[in-house]
């Protein structure tokens, strides 16, 4: 229940500001906005105007702002999806640490939508195209979501990585290559039994690398599906090893399960890469880390970042809309990949 002697403050406004100074509203806009209309603004004024705005508590109505043609010098980043913890992810940790470095230059911030329902359309546009933010930045978007579509059909700048090529504005990596890679070389060091440890079917990277391995491997080649998460890439493995104990070598869709996977071989009392190789994909930070260090494909992640990040202020400033990138990795052989010492585990 509301306490009777709590007042709700009202919320200052231009006018508020205008009155206590002794100036034009539009004074106190060109100062707080930092507009350039021609009007000069003598110091002592311009000072009394910012010390009444931070002694009134005020706050821009960004959405007015917008419809003004204000920018709000704000770009919003759209992860996958926003569940509990998923800022702790290494994936989008180091997708906003790119974009900040980018926006810290040209004095813009970041935004981080954690409630957008990708499916729904309506909501989208609530979310995002509501005037608090510029551009937008989308992070693998769901497949088969109408979230990219929704924002180019306002023509709201957006760009997105890892997303459906069919979009103009999408960066991505070479999710087909990579996988190749990863198989080839474990070919190349003896391997006949290899075996996927895969990522969600919702997301277009899980698909693409699932997809890559199946025709590298045949339809029948193991597969055991994770969550891009290191208790998903534990239990793939058990499931693995358990179906064929003849498998020798893991072909991991993330960093994150292959680190799972190395666990789990080493409860089970294999050897890695003695018994069993594991290869991963992403080369996040941990992946050297990890004893042994994991031979991975390296995913620009901080490249297309940039990319985008910098094509997407571009069609802020500019109207040139955004025109995405295919950028290719590398695999970093490392210590979790050997040839075979033994046909099948004991």
């Amino acid at each position: 229940m509301r306490r009777p002697d709590v007042v709700k403050r009202k919320r200052a406004t231009l006018s508020d500001i205008a009155k206590q100074v002794g100036v034009s509203i539009g004074t106190v806009s060109v100062v707080l906005n930092g507009s350039h209309s021609g009007t000069t603004v003598a110091d002592q004024t311009r000072e009394a105007i910012l010390e009444a705005s931070r002694a009134l508590g005020y706050r821009p109505n960004w959405v007015a702002r917008t419809l003004q043609g204000a920018a709000t010098r704000t770009i919003g980043i759209i992860p996958t999806q926003a569940e509990q913890d998923f800022l702790l992810g290494p994936h989008i940790r180091r997708v906003l640490n790119a974009a900040s470095n980018v926006l810290h230059v040209v004095n813009y911030d970041f935004l981080v939508i954690t409630r957008c329902n990708q499916l729904d359309s309506q909501e989208i546009l609530k979310a995002v195209v509501n005037g608090r933010m510029d551009g937008a930045l989308v992070v693998a978007p769901v497949v088969d979501a109408r979230l990219v579509d929704t924002l180019l059909e306002a023509r709201f700048p957006v760009a997105v990585l890892d997303g459906d090529p069919a979009h103009p504005c999408v960066f991505n990596t070479d999710d087909t290559e990579g996988t190749r890679l990863a198989v080839e070389h474990l070919r190349s060091l003896g391997h006949t039994r290899i075996a996927s440890i895969a990522g969600p079917s919702t997301l277009r990277s899980g698909r693409l690398r699932l997809a890559a391995f199946h025709e590298l491997c045949g339809a029948d080649a193991p597969v055991a599906y994770g969550d891009f998460r290191i208790q998903g890439g534990e239990q793939a493995f058990r499931e693995l090893i358990q179906r064929d104990s003849r498998i020798t070598a893991i072909s991991c869709a993330n960093d994150e399960m292959a680190i799972g996977a190395m666990r789990a071989a080493r409860q089970l009392g294999l050897g890695v890469p003695k018994d069993i190789s594991i290869v991963g994909f992403d080369d996040e930070s941990s992946a050297q880390l990890v004893q042994p260090a994991l031979t991975t494909y390296a995913q620009p992640v901080e490249e297309m970042t940039r990319a985008a990040i910098t094509a997407l202020l571009e069609e802020i400033e500019t109207s040139l809309p955004v025109r995405g990138a295919n950028i290719p990795g590398q695999l970093i052989v490392r210590e979790s990949t050997d040839r075979p010492t033994r046909d099948k585990h004991p």
